[in-house]
């Protein structure tokens, strides 16, 4: 029998030679997965080629041990349990192989969880040059991040703290370029990244791979001013890149994979412009679903997590809650989803099992209190990274001197809920309420997905919140009955309009829409309730113009060089203060004007210099005698930031010894004895870069 099996594969082996078909060898086929998993970085290619020498070759002892430690070693570049189960094999039915079985013993004792502790979190990076925008290595020796004093794409030694430079094109001067987002290939040995020219209604950009032993980035996707692509997460194979792409003239947003051969766009799924939320979106550890976070409704109130089949066909939700929950992460052995939720009334991380990319159980609380956070990503050993940014802010109130308007308390946080996602205090004529902004609808982005319209009695602290689907709410001031809040809104398409939000039923009604090519900048209800005072700016000039509430007919009051104005009004209704902020110098001088409302020639009542472009707004004191006009001090002290008091008949500012990071958004209180503020704290503080350790579940032996 078994010589007429060797006649046979013979016969087979002459007729294949005969015909010009190539047999081949073991080593051949070694050769080649040596090519495609050290040269291409194609480690699944590599992956199937070792299992085909381990099972055409099973009697060449030698190559079949060193094919199976080969594919350990790929397995465990893509992080994946498989690894274990190679070398297992090594040891089990090679034994003869002296050193392919050393190596597999070597391997096997690194992967050996060590043992398990309690939960640790430890802050591993926080000084001036901490950067958020990056991705923990494989690894997690290294992190990838923005160096924001030149705009270039550095990585960092965990370890030592030593910095790599990888590019040397950035520059934050005119114009302006600059590296963002950016994710390391399954092997560790590239870095794919956003570039950034902001110009146009976008920031055109381009997706980039650089590998860290050679310097010179390949682009492979060149944006135009109406597209912007980010980088979301490499496929475990390291063969496409997963980006999602913003298209502004068809308001579009998809989830798409580059080809890194080259550059070729394969679309996965269209959507709305709202979603995917972008903090977020990555392949499987195994390649087959895309884990992501979008709306859960049509007005997009909150966002679910969703696991979608790489080629876009199948979506399942993965988690439904009516609060706000945004991806965050896959686990190394694609058991489990990290996500960040609000559903405790704080931003906390939670994780949920999966299998076959559906929930396999009920979610876990994995910490508390974590705040909005920018995922780094989870390396091999299954440590999780995340960043925390330091541009929250949170409403303050501190009492006043009502003669001298001096600080006499220290500041307190006026809003406990959600903090780091609160701006824009203003109160009623009575007192009795003040309405702020809370976002809400993203919880792990830089700038929020919607806004939430909350008015909080001050006696008993009972809130009324009024959730929208706008992009963005600013400035809500309170109409002189207190039956409505006028509030500055963005629509998803960016378009934007000034409305008034009946307080009982939270309906929203628009009072002025900002005309094509024009940008508002601030507004004021008159006390009469007659009148909306509002300002803006279009492609030549600035303005400030009244509009009748009854006729809709307008006057203009004011008009100049194209300034943004920021704007307030007195207690009585007669006049406006503004200070305009000079777009052609950094270093030009600023200055507080009045015009009075009727119209006439502006009076300047404040000059100063100011490096920067800081968006200040000044306040009127309830006596309407100051103005109250937050500002940077100079020379630069600690806390940098103090609250001036000048008089609206000109003279001398006053200091009244409020010292914050930042301060923005006044608003006085009617009774005269405190104000609100809003702010992100007493320091400025750096971002941090944190680490989770020792809490997902062990895996099973044998897995």
């Amino acid at each position: 029998m078994a010589r007429a099996l060797l006649t046979w594969a013979t016969a087979i082996t002459a007729t294949a030679v005969a015909l010009g078909m190539p047999v081949q060898s073991g080593h051949d086929l070694f050769q080649q997965a040596l090519v495609k998993e050290r040269a291409e970085g194609h480690l699944q290619e590599a992956i199937d080629l070792y299992d085909r020498i381990v099972r055409d070759f099973p009697d060449d002892h030698a190559l079949a041990a060193k094919a199976l430690v080969q594919m350990g070693q790929c397995y465990e570049k893509l992080g994946k349990a498989e690894a274990k189960k190679a070398y297992e094999r090594v040891i089990r039915e090679y034994p003869d192989q002296a050193e392919p079985l050393q190596v597999a013993l070597t391997r096997l004792a690194a992967l050996r969880p060590p043992p398990r502790h309690d939960m640790s979190v430890r802050k591993i990076w926080a000084d001036s040059r901490t950067d958020v925008m990056g991705e923990v290595s494989p690894d997690g020796r290294h992190l990838s991040f923005v160096d924001w004093e030149t705009g270039n794409l550095d990585v960092r030694d965990l370890a030592t703290g030593e910095i790599r430079r990888l590019t040397d094109e950035g520059s934050l001067e005119d114009p302006s370029e600059f590296a963002l987002c950016s994710r390391w290939s399954p092997d560790g040995k590239r870095i794919a990244y956003d570039w950034y020219r902001p110009s146009g209604p976008f920031s055109s950009n381009e997706i980039r791979v650089v590998a860290l032993g050679d310097g010179r980035p390949r682009v492979l996707f060149r944006g135009d001013e109406k597209t912007s692509v980010l980088t979301a997460d490499w496929s475990p194979d390291g063969r496409e890149i997963l980006v999602i792409i913003h298209s502004d003239p068809l308001r579009l947003q998809q989830l798409a994979a580059i080809s890194v051969a080259d550059g070729a766009i394969r679309v996965i799924k269209n959507t709305d412009f709202r979603y995917p939320s972008g903090e977020m979106a990555g392949f499987s550890p195994d390649g087959r679903y895309i884990v992501y976070s979008r709306p859960s409704g049509e007005r997009g109130l909150s966002s679910d997590v969703f696991v979608l089949s790489a080629d876009g066909r199948n979506e399942t939700r993965l988690v439904a809650h009516p609060a706000n929950d945004i991806a965050a992460g896959w686990s190394p052995d694609g058991r489990w989803v990290v996500f960040v939720s609000d559903r405790t009334g704080t931003l906390d991380l939670w994780m949920i099992p999966v299998e076959d990319g559906k929930p396999a159980g009920e979610p876990r609380l994995v910490k508390t209190g974590t705040g909005r956070i920018f995922p780094l990503g989870f390396d091999a050993r299954g440590r999780y990274y995340y960043g925390t940014h330091s541009r929250g802010s949170d409403i303050f109130t501190v009492a006043l001197d009502p003669t001298t308007g001096q600080v006499v308390s220290t500041p307190h946080r006026a809003i406990e809920r959600f903090q780091g996602l609160n701006d824009w205090p203003s109160y009623s004529r009575d007192g009795a309420y003040m309405a702020y902004v809370s976002a809400r609808g993203s919880v792990t982005s830089v700038r929020p997905r919607f806004s939430v319209l909350c008015i909080r009695a001050l006696e008993t602290g009972q809130e009324r919140e009024f959730r929208t689907d706008f992009r963005r709410l600013a400035g809500p001031l309170f109409s002189a009955d207190g039956n409505a809040v006028f509030v500055g809104a963005w629509d998803n398409d960016k378009s934007m309009g000034i409305h008034r939000v009946d307080v009982e039923t939270g309906v929203f009604s628009l009072v002025v829409k900002a005309e094509e090519g024009s940008l508002l900048s601030g507004h004021a209800p008159s006390p009469d309730g007659k009148r909306l005072y509002y300002s803006g700016c279009d492609e030549e000039s600035c303005w400030i113009r009244s509009r009748d509430l009854a006729s809709q007919s307008e006057t203009q009051i004011y008009g100049g060089p194209r300034q943004p104005l920021s704007m307030a009004l007195s207690p009585d209704g007669k006049d406006l203060a503004f200070m305009s902020l000079p777009l052609d110098s950094v270093e030009a001088e600023r200055a507080v004007r009045i015009v009075p409302v009727d119209g006439g020639t502006p009076r300047g009542v404040f000059h100063f210099k100011e490096h920067g472009q800081h968006w200040i707004k000044p306040e009127f004191s309830v006596d309407g005698k100051y103005l109250l006009v937050p500002r940077e001090i100079n020379p630069p002290a600690e806390p940098p930031w103090t609250l001036l008091r000048v008089p609206v008949v000109g003279g001398q500012a006053e200091d009244l010894g409020l010292r914050m990071a930042d301060l923005g958004r006044i608003a006085a209180h009617p009774d005269g004895g405190r104000i609100a503020f809003a702010s992100k704290g007493f320091e400025r503080k750096d971002d941090e870069v944190w680490v989770i350790e020792d809490f997902l579940p062990e895996t099973k032996t044998g897995d």
